[in-house]
């Protein structure tokens, strides 16, 4: 399981668990967990969880003032973006690869 895949089931925990959340996908080359989640709606699948991509970390943080929760998704070896997340959340998780068995 990737990164962004956990992303986006940690948000609908939180969201399972009756918080308001949103994703902020930071990975503009790539948009991962923005793709994900778009296709959530398409196949009824609920709880529905908005995503939104961000240019910047900072953009992502002042929205999330809006929520319960905010699940940072950040394109890989982030380690600037990473950095500055780590300073403004609270809690973080750092994943680069889940590996199941």
């Amino acid at each position: 399981m990737g990164k962004s895949t956990f992303a986006c089931l940690v948000a609908r925990e939180y969201a399972n668990a009756g918080w308001r959340v949103k994703i902020a996908d930071v990975d503009v080359s790539q948009g991962t967990s923005f793709n994900l989640q778009g296709r959530r709606p398409q196949a009824a699948i609920k709880p529905e969880i908005p995503v939104e991509r961000f240019g910047s970390v900072e953009q992502a943080v002042a929205a999330a003032k809006q929520f319960d929760q905010m699940v940072i998704d950040v394109p890989p070896n982030a380690r600037t973006n990473t950095l500055r997340i780590a300073r403004a959340a609270d809690p973080v998780i750092l994943s680069d690869r889940i590996v199941s068995r």
